[in-house]
Formats: C-alpha cells, sequence, structure tokens
C-alpha cells in the first residue's frame, strides 16, 4: 500500500521553523516525524512513502529525502498527516483510501 505523509494548512502554526521544511521533517526526540513514519511503514511491510507538501518546498524536500514528492493519489493509499507522532499505522484494506489525522 501506498502511505503518503501529508502537511496540512496548519503548517505555519510551526513558523520559523517549516519555512524551508515540511512539518513532518520536525525533530521529536531524537529524529524527525517522518523517519518514525518509515520505520513504522518499513516494519509493516508496507510500500513506498511520499510525501505530500508545499510546492515551495518541493524541490528542497525530494533533495533531502530522496522520496517522491506531491504525485497524484492513485489506486489503495493510506494518508498520514505530518504533524503526527505515529506509534502504529491503522490498518486499511489494500485498495481502500483512507487519511488520518486532525487538520483542526
Amino acid at each position: 500500500m501506498r502511505v503518503i505523509v501529508f502537511e496540512d494548512a496548519r503548517w505555519c502554526d510551526f513558523a520559523p521553523l517549516v519555512y524551508t521544511r515540511p512539518t513532518c521533517r520536525l525533530i521529536c526526540g531524537t529524529s524527525d516525524l517522518l523517519h518514525a513514519i518509515r520505520w513504522l511503514v518499513a516494519d509493516a511491510g508496507e510500500g513506498e512513502v511520499e510525501i505530500w507538501c508545499r510546492p515551495q518546498i518541493e524541490a528542497v524536500t525530494r533533495e533531502e529525502t530522496g522520496l517522491q514528492i506531491n504525485q497524484k493519489l492513485t489506486g489503495g493509499t493510506l494518508l498520514l498527516n505530518g504533524r503526527g507522532h505515529w506509534k502504529m499505522l491503522p490498518q486499511v484494506g489494500g485498495n481502500d483510501a483512507a487519511w488520518v489525522g486532525r487538520t483542526k
């Protein structure tokens, strides 16, 4: 299953820390939130992790992470809010599309 870590409209609550990076790249403990998600996805044997972020930081995010950025949504996909500190992945069927996380 495809996992997309998205950046919602509340990214500006973390300014100036996120002027040059998506919210999922904020450090929480010893690593960033994206690292924790990538670890969970690998541990669960799921598919690829991608990022949806602001177009202004797309190029630098692609360069720093090596991940696909802002690709079209296709097939079974799990959308995770990049502001979340995920401890486990939600269970979703193979062809289901789901998003998890609050946007308010």
